[in-house]
């Protein structure tokens, strides 16, 4: 168990970009970050395919809703 887990107050909390650290640490396919904030280090990894996935379906979201905006200032 983390320091993390049963505090409520973390799970509220956005990460901020300046909070993340990128570091060459890749097995398997995993790309590992390191987050620090308000004094906890935590340590995460995603695989290539996570990362692929979900930027296809925010595109694909990004791109519906572009699509609908422009279709509803032509009327």
């Amino acid at each position: 168990m983390t320091k993390l887990e049963g505090n409520e107050r973390w799970k509220t909390k956005m990460i901020m970009t300046e909070h993340v650290e990128q570091y060459e640490e890749q097995d398997d396919f995993i790309s590992y970050y390191k987050i620090f904030f308000r004094g906890y280090q935590e340590r995460f990894g995603m695989t290539r395919d996570v990362m692929r996935a979900e930027i296809s379906l925010q595109l694909t979201k990004y791109t519906s809703d572009l699509g609908t905006l422009l279709k509803e200032s032509q009327q």
